[in-house]
């Protein structure tokens, strides 16, 4: 089993139901990446999702459930929108900026699958910055991201990933702290996608 700070092994718990969704078969790590997520939720907790996607994602519905309130962040209005409930909250903006949600406010900020996508150490450090700003002291950041699996073969020509000693150094500049160090487990355990060489890394930060 990986730590918590880690990448996610292939023997770790995994299930391509998520609650009440079924997830896509073509989705190669969020039936691992959903549920240990999730697990660090607490009833009551005011969650973000931070680059909460355009397209169906039910990671935000799920929030809902146990959250008194849900804010849902991306820059284009989620086409389900339409669906959110009562306690759901679209905002439109990026972490690379200045959202406008309260500072200290969240108690559990999420961001899934989304910092590989975001460009260089700079913006990396910008973004965790701004998580920062908005989980409340004692609250957790709750990351998933792409990392090379491979760095000796060619990276996609679209999807590089993220490069975990440069995403290090930007938690160490954003003054953001960890309960546990970064481990990094062995190639042969780590779940990754052959086609793209990539495997994905999760760890919860705070202030």
């Amino acid at each position: 089993m990986s730590k918590t700070n880690d990448f996610f092994h292939m023997d770790d718990y995994h299930n391509r139901e998520f609650l009440s969704w079924k997830l896509p078969e073509g989705w190669w790590s969020r039936h691992y990446e959903y549920d240990w997520a999730y697990s660090f939720l607490k009833d009551g907790d005011v969650s973000a999702d931070l680059g909460t996607g355009f397209t169906f994602r039910p990671f935000r519905h799920a929030l809902a459930i146990a959250s008194k309130t849900v804010y849902a962040v991306d820059v284009h209005v989620p086409e389900d929108v339409d669906k959110f409930a009562p306690n759901m909250h679209y905002v439109s903006g990026s972490f690379l900026g200045v959202l406008p949600i309260d500072s200290d406010s969240v108690n559990r900020v999420f961001c899934l699958s989304v910092l590989e996508d975001v460009v260089g150490p700079l913006g990396i450090e910008k973004a965790l910055t701004e998580m920062k700003r908005i989980v409340a002291p004692g609250g957790q950041i709750i990351l998933t991201f792409d990392v090379p699996h491979d760095n000796d073969k060619p990276q996609h020509e679209l999807y590089k990933g993220v490069d975990l000693s440069k995403f290090i150094a930007a938690v160490n500049k954003a003054g953001l702290k960890t309960d546990q160090p970064f481990y990094k487990s062995p190639m042969n355990l780590r779940l990754y996608n052959s086609e793209f060489n990539l495997c994905v890394y999760h760890c919860v930060l705070g202030k």
